[in-house]
């Protein structure tokens, strides 16, 4: 493992996951989730909690590129897609999980599942970038 190139990569894809999920959360589905506020932890709570949202994305994105990192071929920008679709096919799983569990609107899960595969893609072409260098 290229210690500086990783370090790099988690660095700018924790950027790219903190905007998206930002603009995705706050922005595009603030209304489904004002909705379904009873089902949500209070907005005052849940940024009441900055390190277990650090910590969450530090996991996710370390995990993110780490698999990245280690099956790696030099493929191009495609295999940043590729990855990304992988990985987003892999969430969709969980997500699915979450309608089963929670009373969530299906709604919510068909977004979920499509941002999850535009931010996994997006994130996937970044490390290709970077890698490539």
């Amino acid at each position: 493992m290229n210690v500086p190139r990783f370090i790099t990569a988690f660095i700018a894809v924790f950027i790219v996951f903190g905007i998206l999920e930002y603009v995705i959360h706050e922005i595009l589905l603030a209304g489904l989730y004002e909705a379904t506020a009873e089902l949500w932890r209070p907005k005052a709570e849940q940024w009441d909690k900055p390190g277990w949202i650090a910590a969450s994305g530090a996991l996710f994105v370390g995990a993110f590129c780490l698999i990245f990192d280690q099956g790696y071929e030099a493929r191009g920008l495609m295999e940043g897609v590729r990855y990304g679709a992988l990985i987003a096919i892999l969430l969709t799983g969980i997500i699915l999980g979450f309608y089963v569990f929670m009373p969530i609107p299906l709604a919510l899960i068909g977004y979920w599942t499509v941002t999850v595969f535009v931010e996994s893609i997006i994130a996937g072409v970044v490390l290709a970038k970077i890698y490539a260098r």
